[in-house]
């Protein structure tokens, strides 16, 4: 079973995923992601990461993963959420696209997430 700040992490990007009306989640059964997400018929990994660090500190603690999720074959979304104040950042990463790190706000979601279609 997780620990208490990655379900609590895990919990809060399920629900912004959920509000932002734009992608179906779907457990992955594969346990490669914490999720797979559907959009426009395009599989996307889903992966959380719960986290108290700063944007710049998240670039360098997670290059390696950053990288790795990057020779994925279908794009994969990472939420880095800081659990205590229900807010966080998120990235899009694809083999085309290192993604870059943005607040956790719908507007700004639903705006890059276009950039898979």
């Amino acid at each position: 079973m997780k620990n208490f700040e990655s379900w609590r992490a895990s919990e809060i990007a399920k629900v912004f995923l959920q509000n932002s009306g734009r992608i179906k989640l779907i457990s992955d059964y594969q346990n490669k992601f914490d999720y797979i997400g559907m959009y426009n018929n395009i599989k996307i990994g889903i992966e959380i990461k719960a986290t108290k660090y700063s944007k710049s500190e998240i670039l360098r603690v997670y290059s390696s993963l950053r990288q790795q999720l990057c020779s994925n074959e279908y794009p994969v979304i990472v939420f880095y959420v800081n659990y205590d104040k229900e807010s966080g950042y998120f990235e899009i990463l694809t083999k085309k696209y290192f993604g870059e790190l943005y607040n956790m706000e719908r507007n700004i979601f639903n705006e890059k997430i276009l950039l898979l279609t």
